[in-house]
């Protein structure tokens, strides 16, 4: 591990929903584990509208959602080997429970991990944020996804 890759994805219009979704869902390679090294997102909602979220492994990927396309931070070393999927619709089955957050949507939402809590992927693994909460309205999101592999 060494190399830090970031996914962006910009305007992905969440649409109002009572079941779960992702946010986002970061599967390893094979043969390559991966550690979560940050993540933002930021809403067009501009009412105070609550969301729920969870960051939780997954043993099964889910589907529905539209696939990221990863950048390195330098152009240097290979093939990128993870993969993202944001907007997630049908999601997969959940692992570990990692953390749990609220989110108002009027501000970003973000976590910067420290090298010593950054969580890790086993090879071909699934580390998803979760939505576990009605999302009254439609909404549109940006933001990003880094990891080191």
């Amino acid at each position: 591990m060494g190399r830090i890759v970031r996914c962006p994805i910009e305007n992905q219009v969440i649409a109002n929903s009572d079941g779960v979704l992702d946010i986002f869902e970061l599967i390893a390679g094979a043969n390559k584990p991966i550690d979560l090294v940050k993540f933002r997102f930021e809403s067009s909602n501009i009412a105070a509208d609550n969301v729920r979220l969870r960051m939780v492994r997954r043993s099964t990927t889910g589907s529905g959602g539209v696939t990221g396309v990863p950048v390195k931070n330098n152009e240097g070393g290979g093939t990128i080997t993870a993969v993202v999927e944001f907007d997630v619709t049908t999601v997969g089955s959940v692992g570990d429970i990692l953390a749990a957050y609220q989110w108002e949507q009027l501000g970003p939402l973000e976590e910067i991990y420290l090298p010593e809590e950054r969580i890790h992927v086993q090879e071909g693994g699934r580390l998803c944020l979760e939505i576990v909460s009605a999302i009254p309205n439609d909404a549109n999101w940006s933001g990003y996804v880094v990891w080191m592999e």
